[in-house]
C-alpha cells in the first residue's frame, strides 16, 4: 500500500492508462499525506 493523500474535490485530472483509471495531481494540490 502507498500514502494516503488529502486533495481537494476539484484538484486533478482524471487520466486511463490501460485499465486503470488514475488521478493526475499537482503537488499544490495536495493538502495533507500521511
Amino acid at each position: 500500500d502507498g500514502d494516503k493523500v488529502i486533495f481537494s474535490s476539484y484538484a486533478g485530472d482524471e487520466i486511463q492508462i490501460g485499465d486503470e483509471e488514475l488521478l493526475l495531481l499537482r503537488e499544490s494540490d495536495i493538502l495533507a499525506t500521511f
